[in-house]
């Protein structure tokens, strides 16, 4: 480099780091490409169901997923024709679907505490997820918690249009 002149040398390490952010810039662009696809197809498959149980176990693991998340409860008030119902999904574990009173403490620590919209005069459910292990400051990103929060919405959505078909159909 020195046969070059000075400037190469000074001009070297700028062009390295000029490569190494534009090689950052394009894979986080792939990731948040890649996240944003995985967070359409689990809206559309939620819209395509109108079972509540298939509804709320696919809700739960696509919360796991898209949050990057150990444990994710949603939790469901009592409705017209439906008592009150919590469907938990454990990413290491078996799912879990019953009355709210009668699940275990979850082990993690919470980090989300969404609301799932049910009815537009009534209570809402909720959409909760917890991290097990890690430090105390670890926390959902931005695109996590819209994600999530985005997924609740649709969720609630999902079971509304459920619980109508089955006041309809039967």
């Amino acid at each position: 480099l020195a046969e070059y002149g000075p400037w190469a040398v000074a001009v070297l390490p700028v062009a390295v780091a000029g490569v190494h952010q534009a090689y950052e810039g394009r894979a986080r662009g792939y990731e948040e490409r890649k996240a944003g696809q995985r967070h359409a197809a689990a809206i559309g498959r939620l819209t395509n169901d109108l079972d509540e149980l298939s509804i709320l176990r696919r809700a739960a693991e696509d919360a796991c997923v898209l949050g990057d998340v150990d444990v994710v409860d949603i939790d469901l008030p009592a409705c017209r024709r439906s008592s009150p119902i919590l469907h938990r999904h454990v990413r290491r574990g078996e799912p879990w679907t019953g009355q709210s009173h009668d699940a275990s403490v979850s082990p993690g620590r919470l980090v989300a505490d969404l609301p799932v919209p049910m009815e537009d005069d009534g209570e809402s459910g909720h959409l909760r997820a917890w991290i097990i292990g890690g430090g105390k400051d670890l926390r959902l990103g931005e695109f996590q918690e819209q994600a999530l929060q985005s997924l609740a919405k649709y969720a609630g959505a999902a079971l509304r249009n459920a619980r109508i078909h089955a006041e309809h159909a039967f």
